[in-house]
């Protein structure tokens, strides 16, 4: 009977070791992100809005493709844009960051809107029209959210492609919300004194 324990315990620990884990993204670790399908781990553009895509848009899991996880996106349209965009349900204030790179010199563009409610002109949070290549960045911004905003990122690269991945966006709390939360801390601090 011992024998066998041994032999299950040691069958079950190679499995365990030789089992590859699913490769999470870093976004999908952050507590309280608001984007779904924030890495891409699905392989595919599920929970976005994909809008004039061509075969140089798409997700992949190529090798420096990738900035965490299995899987990251890529834009490359030629003569034209590319739009990704998602509802989220963000109310009052909230961080966004990504991660971008840009492959290769040339002419290419990259914009970020954010839509707080119908018939509201978008806000552009970010632009750039770079014609240098870089290497993964972190792009940081401020938001301010009504309750379902569009969130869309605009693409265009005409030589090359660029990668994108973990969307973040995550709601901040109000300075109000700190302080509710000081006063319940003083009152346990309190009441656990008198307990004593």
């Amino acid at each position: 009977m011992r024998l066998r324990l041994v032999v299950g315990a040691l069958v079950a620990a190679t499995v365990a070791v030789h089992t590859p884990a699913f490769a999470q993204s870093q976004c999908d670790a952050v507590a309280g992100n608001l984007v779904a399908n924030c890495g891409f781990e699905t392989g595919s553009f599920s929970s976005w809005s994909v809008g004039n895509a061509t075969i140089y848009d798409g997700v992949t899991d190529a090798a420096g493709w990738v900035n965490s996880g299995r899987y990251g996106a890529y834009f490359g349209h030629v003569g034209g844009t590319t739009a990704l965009a998602q509802i989220v349900n963000l109310v009052g204030a909230g961080k966004l960051s990504f991660r971008i790179r840009n492959r290769e010199d040339g002419a290419s563009f990259f914009r970020v809107d954010f839509n707080p409610g119908p018939n509201v002109t978008p806000t552009v949070l970010y632009m750039e029209t770079q014609n240098l290549a870089y290497d993964w960045k972190t792009v940081n911004l401020n938001v301010t959210g009504s309750g379902s905003d569009v969130l869309a990122f605009t693409f265009r690269h005409d030589p090359s492609h660029y990668s994108f991945d973990d969307v973040v966006l995550t709601a901040v709390p109000e300075p109000g919300t700190y302080a509710l939360m000081a006063t319940g801390l003083v009152g346990l601090v309190a009441v656990r004194r008198r307990k004593k």
